[in-house]
């Protein structure tokens, strides 16, 4: 693996920027251990680049083993893909299209992504540029705090025992550049010593709902119905809700097939006179039914419909 990676303090965070290039053909659970050295989840992250994996999240048809495993990597690192397929491919040659570029962004700053796009225009590349906009103005806190209360002895030696090192640099600080690298220096000694030795723990507001961005905080308790995209629990509620459509309208030469969130309505007829009799009187169902949706919709008003075909034609 190939990586860069730049380190910025906002507002008293920590925002990392890292740019990798995964080898197409290197051992994907070698290079991921190589990431995993990284504790994501300690600090925001945006991570772009040329991940050589496949998978139907970003964009690709099938998923291979590569993307299976980039998948969990990123599902376990508080990730978010910030690919819009619809978009069309990041890599465009001769004789391969794909998705290989990925924008990841850590799930509790999703929010602060805005406009993220595909440009198409000649970049003297097969990769086409990627476009974004992140605004970290208002980027929120982190979800701990370190308690001093114990552990000062335990900082304390640790500064102590590297004090050495920059009273000697102090010494042969000559200008302002060399003084402006000693505190940086004496700022990460300080951070550094901090983790190893206090104890964090989680804010209050932030104990059960850590996963969530500012926006979601701030309405959690306003939350009725639904469920977050991705959440454990969707598929279970999609499930239970799209059963009644599908248990209504398997009957005679017509009837529903599903699979995950896609439906397909099935028509049958023994005769070429009958099949098209049969898909002209679905077509005016699902027409009637669009058409008292809209309805609806446009007059705020609540309406019940009957699927069967005389009412449905009669509606039309």
């Amino acid at each position: 693996m190939n990586a860069v990676t730049a380190e910025l303090h906002l507002n008293n965070n920590i925002f990392n920027v890292f740019n990798c290039y995964f080898l197409p053909h290197d051992d994907i659970e070698q290079t991921i251990a190589e990431m995993q050295d990284f504790n994501f989840c300690n600090s925001f992250n945006l991570v772009v680049g040329d991940f050589n994996c496949k998978s139907r999240s970003w964009g690709y048809d099938s998923d291979n083993f590569r993307g299976r495993k980039l998948s969990e990597f990123i599902a376990a690192s508080n990730l978010h893909i910030c690919n819009i397929p619809d978009y069309g491919p990041t890599f465009q040659s001769t004789i391969h299209v794909g998705f290989p570029d990925l924008t990841l962004l850590s799930i509790p700053i999703i929010n602060y992504m805005k406009n993220w796009g595909v440009l198409d225009m000649e970049s003297h590349s097969d990769h086409k540029y990627i476009y974004f906009n992140l605004e970290l103005e208002d980027i929120p806190e982190a979800d701990f705090f370190l308690k001093s209360k114990y552990g000062l002895g335990k900082f304390t030696r640790y500064v102590k025992k590297n004090l050495g090192y920059f009273k000697n640099k102090l010494a042969i600080s000559s200008n302002i550049i060399y003084l402006n690298n000693l505190f940086s220096e004496l700022i990460d000694l300080i951070k550094k010593a901090a983790f190893k030795t206090l104890k964090k723990k989680p804010k209050k507001f932030a104990k059960k709902y850590s996963f969530w961005n500012e926006d979601l905080r701030l309405a959690r308790n306003k939350v009725s119905r639904g469920c977050p995209q991705g959440s454990v629990i969707a598929p279970t509620i999609w499930n239970l809700h799209i059963n009644s459509v599908l248990s209504d309208n398997n009957s005679g030469e017509t009837y529903s097939q599903a699979f995950a969130d896609d439906l397909a309505l099935i028509i049958g007829g023994r005769t070429a006179r009958e099949l098209e009799k049969n898909t002209n009187v679905a077509l005016a169902e699902l027409a009637a039914i669009q058409f008292a949706a809209n309805w609806a919709v446009s007059e705020n008003a609540k309406i019940n419909l009957y699927t069967d075909s005389l009412s449905s034609i009669l509606a039309l």
